[in-house]
């Protein structure tokens, strides 16, 4: 978002006469600044009443696209025909197949042709793309001509308007799902869409020396994993030599083509006289490698090559497969669970294991956020919402799927604005934030000073506790359950007294935490895996038990809370009979396998959408409850005047530098004094003026916490933090 510009718009309109829907491309880089900004003006008077009812298809771009270009929000109410699509059926279109198995669309030109048999033109079929280091393959809609884009541009408008006309009434007859919309998912886009165009800031010099120090262990451990390879292609070759090759073998790449250049490389590794080498120098995958250890060249393959890792785990270090190969390609599976097995006896496993999970750190989080960072330092993740269960994913980066490292905390380069500028230091049990301008100090997740023109901001963390656990005591009713929340006791030490037969009768709830801490530990996969319909296989594994111990365990678990029991079994109706379970909400999730009847042939299939059904009421509602929240306080704060100083501070508490000139405390809160940032699993992640942050946190929880009633309490946990990972 932050590196494009507007090209253009069109539009689709009902013409009065006849009822026909009309539409229009304006192709603004085409026309001069004045023209522009009269246009501008014309669209403000459109996009920001509140009377009109604005139609959009993934409304998210078109909300960033019109600030971009014009500097105004639109504030129309939304019907957004993608997300209409996707709350009337979340499996969206496609073939028989496509939707047994979830993978129907709810894009434009999908619904079009599904909807009216029209073949849209796909935008590839004529715009150039171009890459773009760090960003891929994305298309020069500026260089297209303005005739050639404008049938595709009106066509979007055009079917944009008739999908609208054609969704309407079924979201009408959806009492349910017309609540949600009305009272959800209008708004919920709104938010989004200035999340993302506000971004996090991101502490550059930290991102950076993270990134220095994960190269050099990275460098270590692949070191490591060629020196355990107790084979080698060939006897060792001078280091000298090696890197000798891959430097002239790259530049006759360079130099020549064709005939001329195979002779050259015939004529290079004729000298050497070693076709392993050869062999090794012409592999795209291990050429780098080659340059990094030209000493273990020798023993240098590709350790992301599933054919190579077969032949050097199972063929040299005689290590035994797991499970069955694959039919398709014929090799073993070298996946992480299974190299978690071999890694207690075997060095390359361990060795293996970290590798992977550097890599992935090193490539996705520090290399893929410095390539979409700002010209301000923050990156501006998209996310994405009709997925299955109706949760956020989100992509450049991916914030929902963070590898858990405490050595190198992906979190923690997720700063308030103007921390990145701060020397950030140990400070009283808490932390001092110095900047040039201002500062601030936080102890125990709160503000405990701050002082300056311009501080830095913290950020706010504010995470449901066991969410999904809360929402399957209030949907099963199930009265153990229930109680156990109630009475505010760990559910985990809980379910380990009811399922264990190794804690006497007479120790507490309480006291099991500290005395029976492993089978706390074995409780929680339990609790979680039952929303995730869990097998016993599963539960083994993950336990590292034997499969009839763990069905056992689930058995014991659902004796011990048959509301709970009884709940799956009602889902597992709901789906055989119906099709979709719901959501607290009303929101509903379909599921067309769920209405097979089972044979050998779709058994997984059956099996599958029934797994879902227990579990999609659960997410979903856990989505919904999160995305009143954030509605909620995208309401509050927009509308709630920022406090007075006399209101969050006492007198004595202001440093002597404190200027209230610099505060105008009348502008509403939002996006002045509060920036909603993330959203990912059960957290919301924001930021506040150090003035506000006290105040802020305590409204934000207790928003969070009043966002649905249950019958269990709702509990979140909420702190203030220099960055993301030191406030959670």
């Amino acid at each position: 978002y932050p590196n494009v510009s507007l090209v253009g718009f069109s539009v689709g309109w009902r013409d009065p006469s006849d009822g026909n829907i009309l539409g229009a491309y304006v192709p603004l880089l085409h026309l001069d600044n004045s023209l522009r900004e009269a246009i501008g003006q014309d669209l403000k008077k459109y996009l920001t009443d509140s009377s009109k009812i604005i139609i959009a298809h993934n409304s998210k771009v078109d909300i960033k696209s019109t600030y971009k270009g014009f500097d105004f929000k639109i504030s129309s109410s939304i019907f957004d025909t993608m997300i209409v699509a996707w709350l009337l059926d979340t499996v969206g279109v496609g073939t028989t197949k496509q939707r047994l198995i979830g993978q129907g669309s709810h894009g434009l030109k999908q619904q079009v042709k599904y909807h009216f048999d029209y073949e849209m033109t796909e935008l590839k079929e004529f715009c150039p793309k171009e890459k773009i280091e760090g960003k891929g393959h994305v298309f020069r809609v500026d260089l297209v001509d303005p005739e050639v884009m404008c049938p595709y541009a009106v066509d979007d408008a055009i079917y944009t308007y008739k999908l609208a006309v054609k969704l309407r009434p079924s979201l009408l007859r959806e009492r349910e799902l017309l609540k949600v919309f009305q009272e959800n998912e209008q708004e919920l886009n709104l938010v989004l869409s200035e999340m993302e165009m506000w971004g996090t800031e991101i502490h550059h010099e930290n991102l950076l020396a993270m990134g220095e120090i994960l190269s050099s262990e990275i460098f270590r451990v692949r070191r490591a994993i060629f020196e355990c390879r107790p084979i080698q292609d060939f006897d060792p070759v001078p280091a000298d030599i090696v890197e000798g090759l891959v430097h002239e073998y790259d530049q006759l790449d360079l130099e020549l083509k064709g005939p001329a250049k195979g002779a050259a490389r015939k004529q290079l590794f004729a000298a050497v006289d070693n076709p392993a080498l050869e062999v090794k120098i012409r592999d795209d995958g291990v050429r780098g490698d080659l340059l990094a250890y030209p000493d273990l060249a020798h023993k240098v393959f590709n350790p992301a090559s599933v054919l190579q890792l077969n032949q050097v785990l199972f063929e040299e270090c005689g290590i035994n497969p797991i499970g069955d190969p694959s039919e398709k390609s014929g090799l073993w599976s070298t996946g992480s669970s299974v190299l978690e097995e071999w890694s207690q006896n075997h060095e390359i496993a361990t060795h293996l294991l970290r590798f992977r999970t550097l890599s992935k750190i090193y490539s996705t989080y520090v290399v893929g956020i410095h390539n979409r960072l700002s010209e301000d330092n923050r990156v501006h993740t998209e996310f994405y919402r009709p997925i299955s269960t109706g949760r956020l994913s989100s992509r450049d980066p991916n914030l929902q799927n963070q590898v858990k490292s405490e050595e190198f905390p992906i979190r923690s380069l997720f700063v308030g604005s103007g921390i990145a500028k701060c020397e950030v230091t140990e400070y009283d049990e808490g932390w001092k934030a110095q900047g040039p301008r201002g500062g601030l100090t936080i102890k125990d997740g709160r503000v405990t000073s701050w002082w300056g023109d311009d501080p830095p901001w913290p950020l706010i963390v504010a995470d449901y506790s066991q969410l999904e656990i809360r929402i399957l005591a209030h949907m099963s009713n199930d009265a153990v359950l229930k109680d156990i929340l109630i009475q505010g006791h760990d559910v985990h030490s809980a379910t380990a007294k009811l399922v264990s037969d190794e804690i006497p009768e007479h120790i507490t709830i309480e006291e099991i935490k500290d005395l029976y801490p492993e089978l706390r530990s074995n409780a929680k996969p339990i609790n979680f895996g039952i929303i995730y319909g869990m097998g016993a296989k599963k539960l083994a594994d993950t336990l590292d038990i034997e499969k009839t111990e763990a069905s056992d365990m689930i058995e014991d678990y659902l004796n011990a809370y048959q509301g709970v029991q009884a709940w799956i079994k009602a889902q597992h109706d709901d789906v055989r009979n119906y099709g979709f379970v719901k959501t607290l909400l009303g929101r509903k999730r379909h599921l067309p396998a769920g209405m097979l009847r089972e044979t050998h042939d779709n058994r997984s299939l059956v099996w599958h959408a029934q797994r879902q059904a227990q579990n999609a009421p659960i997410q979903g509602t856990a989505a919904d409850i999160i995305h009143t929240a954030m509605v909620d306080m995208w309401r509050y704060f927009t509308k709630t005047p920022a406090l007075g100083h006399a209101e969050w501070m006492s007198p004595e508490e202001i440093p002597g530098h404190y200027k209230p000139k610099n505060l105008p405390f009348t502008a509403p809160i939002w996006g002045n004094w509060f920036k909603m940032l993330i959203q990912v699993h059960d957290e919301i992640v924001g930021e506040f003026h150090p003035a506000l942050a006290n105040w802020g946190l305590d409204k934000v929880q207790s928003l969070m916490e009043e966002a649905v009633q249950l019958t269990v309490p709702l509990t979140v946990d909420a702190k203030l933090g220099v960055n993301w990972y030191l406030a959670k």
